[in-house]
């Protein structure tokens, strides 16, 4: 085998890996987002009440685009609340990183002391119950 070939080789099962790191990611983030939606009762999917926002409050999905091997992804999961009886509104979320460490997902909530791998559903729902928990405490504890 020549050289490059043992290159492009290399660099085609390097690259598949990349993008089904990156795919897993944006599905993990859909699901978490997904839970939470549900675990707050609201039925309506395409509703902006629940988002997964970068630091600077947009989309955190385009930033998987550049997710490299061994990279994280830092984002909050915010909860869009107020605005009834003339209460502002503003949001209440949790800070979170996704990361790929051996072929699994990691999540990590330093707010809530939760590092979590995501296998599926199940653990998506247990996320949205934990950032919920929380997310009421900061509320509550004032």
């Amino acid at each position: 085998m020549s050289k490059y070939k043992q290159l492009t080789d290399a660099y085609a099962l390097n690259t598949k890996a990349l993008i089904a790191y990156r795919a897993d990611a944006r599905d993990a983030l859909r699901g978490i987002k997904d839970a939470l939606r549900k675990h707050l009762g609201l039925i309506v999917v395409e509703t902006d009440i629940v988002r997964i926002v970068s630091e600077t409050d947009e989309s955190v999905f385009p930033l998987l685009a550049k997710l490299n091997h061994g990279d994280s992804v830092s984002f909050d999961v915010a909860v869009s609340v107020g605005g009834d009886a003339g209460l502002p509104k503003t949001d209440v979320f949790v800070s979170a990183s996704l990361s790929g460490k051996s072929g699994e997902l990691v999540l990590t909530v330093p707010g809530i002391n939760v590092v979590r791998k995501l296998k599926g559903e199940e653990d998506y729902q247990e996320v949205a119950k934990l950032m919920f928990d929380a997310m009421l405490k900061t509320l509550e504890d004032f």
